[in-house]
Parts: C-alpha cells; sequence; structure tokens
C-alpha cells in the first residue's frame, strides 16, 4: 500500500505547465524553443507566444530564440517570459542567394 502511494505521488508531481514568451515590447515571439534542463522534452510558442510542457514546477527550463539572449528560468504555471534582444547573435545568421536578375527583366 506505501509503495503504490509514493508511486502515485510521483506521478502527480509531472503536470502540464502553461505560459508565454514575449520581447521587450510585450509582443509575443513565435518559434521560441523552451526545453527541459537534463532532459529531452521541449516545446514550441505558437503564434500567441504561448506554450505548453509537461514537467514539474520549479523544473529549470531554457528558452532560446534567434536574436535574443538564452534564457535560464524555474518553471511555474502560467509563467510569462520577457527576452531580451541580444544583437551579437545575429552575426551568426547567415542570408544566402543564388540567383540574381537584372530590374528590367522582372517588370512587365
Amino acid at each position: 500500500m506505501a509503495l503504490v502511494t509514493v508511486t502515485s505521488a510521483s506521478w502527480a508531481q509531472n503536470g502540464l505547465l502553461h505560459g508565454t514568451v514575449t520581447d521587450e515590447n510585450n509582443e509575443p515571439i513565435i518559434g521560441a524553443t523552451i526545453m527541459v534542463q537534463g532532459e529531452k522534452a521541449g516545446a514550441v510558442t505558437d503564434l500567441d507566444g504561448k506554450f505548453s510542457i509537461s514537467a514539474p514546477a520549479g523544473t529549470t527550463l531554457s528558452i532560446s530564440y534567434i536574436g535574443y539572449s538564452t534564457m535560464q528560468v524555474k518553471a511555474s504555471d502560467g509563467m510569462t517570459i520577457h527576452m531580451k534582444e541580444n544583437a551579437k547573435e545575429l552575426n551568426e545568421v547567415v542570408v544566402t542567394g543564388y540567383t540574381t536578375q537584372s530590374k528590367a527583366d522582372l517588370t512587365g
């Protein structure tokens, strides 16, 4: 009986946590990655910057997005995470083009 109680208590600790990721202007960040530190569990924010992740409250989450500093926060239900821009991160993004056209070819 005691074993069943301990087992069910450990399962109850791992709940579904919800939150929102925004920038410094409270605009939602679409596609930010939320990972449970030390595990493979993760989530991605939707069009409103919202996410849901299965993790116990108090677990450390790692939030990352291109152009913003990676953050480590303690998980809680209903949290709002405000990410800070990091211009140095943008130097790692490379945009390439494979074709060229003259302006005269594009107009009709």
